[in-house]
């Protein structure tokens, strides 16, 4: 199984937009604006979508996503910690 691929498209409206493609067939999975979004916030939702679409495994999330699951644990604590989640999620 090939990875997929995070591959950032201008838009319709020239702004940026993050997909994740699959990387045999290049068709976009999932399609946001980037546009007046921080780094933190794309990174956050990028995880975030990436979690819900492995179904909360975060090994395989953390995978597709190209780091390491304590690099990836660290950031939910964080996200944890700052609110994002609730006690016990992700």
């Amino acid at each position: 199984m090939t990875p997929d691929a995070v591959v950032v498209e201008p838009a319709a409206d020239g702004r940026g937009s993050i997909s994740v493609a699959d990387r045999d067939t290049g068709v976009p999975r999932l399609g946001v604006s980037l546009a007046g979004l921080t780094l933190r916030q794309v990174e956050r939702r990028l995880i975030f979508d990436t979690l819900e679409r492995t179904r909360n495994n975060r090994t395989q999330a953390a995978r597709l996503l190209g780091i390491s699951i304590r690099t990836l644990r660290n950031k939910l604590a964080a996200y944890r910690g700052q609110g994002f989640l609730g006690p016990g999620s992700g």
